[in-house]
């Protein structure tokens, strides 16, 4: 699948790179794949609007705090995020692939950037209270029933008081993806954890309704905004969170 989707972009690649800097930072076309796909215009591209997005959610140059983009990948979101915000706003990104962390750590990044490897789907490497501003952009649907709980407790341990939390998750507007009784056992639950893959697998997929989703953050974090995603709408198109911190 890889190898197929990877050859068809290699005109399309060599093109794109043609135009631009040699300082572009292009990571190994495995790990870009994994994490959004084989076209590398369209993952700047993305990259940079996401970036804009968060900063407009979060009002983050008005606050400025640490900062984390949790699963980071290879840095699509967090390296133009650290580069459009104000240089008093320290930016980590975080991620449980050792490889990835590790190509986002050898790029030449401004002093405002760091990046640390996760050593599970549960555990943070931060003290409590670290960040102001949380990014969580389609992970939750990679997580297992078993980890999302102790996951979000994570977060809400790193976020300092009244910090903000940007999540998204697929809701109620994604359930035409899923079988007739997966979607029968969404309906009812309001969850449903599609179990491909192994935990945190791009292919293991997972779906939440608003009410469960307030019942996970419930005491922890408070709805600040909430936007149903838009299957194929401009990134990002999953529910849209911003929650902050209680307690």
């Amino acid at each position: 699948m890889f190898l197929k989707a990877y050859l068809g972009q290699v005109r399309a690649n060599a093109k794109f790179l043609k135009k631009q800097p040699v300082t572009l930072r292009v990571p190994p076309a495995y790990y870009m794949y994994e994490v959004f796909g084989p076209n590398l215009s369209s993952f700047y591209r993305s990259g940079i609007e996401v970036a804009e997005f968060v900063r407009q959610q979060l009002g983050i140059n008005q606050r400025p705090a640490h900062l984390l983009d949790l699963g980071c990948g290879v840095g699509r979101i967090t390296f133009p995020l650290a580069q459009l915000l104000d240089p008093a706003v320290k930016v980590y990104g975080c991620d449980i692939h050792a490889g990835m962390i590790n190509w986002c750590s050898q790029q030449a990044t401004d002093g405002n950037l760091e990046f640390r490897h996760q050593p599970s789907l549960t555990t943070l490497p931060f003290t409590d209270h670290h960040f102001g501003s949380v990014v969580v952009l389609s992970i939750i649907t990679h997580t297992s029933a078993a980890d999302v709980a102790p996951f979000l407790a994570e977060i809400h341990r790193v976020t300092s008081s009244r910090g903000l939390v940007l999540l998204t998750t697929q809701g109620d507007t994604f359930v035409d993806r899923l079988l007739d009784h997966e979607r029968k056992a969404y309906m009812k639950d309001g969850y449903y954890y599609r179990t491909i893959g192994p935990r945190g697998d791009r292919f293991y997929s997972s779906y939440h309704s608003r009410a469960c989703i307030d019942q996970l953050i419930e005491d922890r974090f408070e709805v600040v905004s909430y936007k149903a995603g838009t299957v194929g709408a401009v990134r990002p198109a999953q529910d849209v969170y911003v929650l902050r911190r209680v307690g």
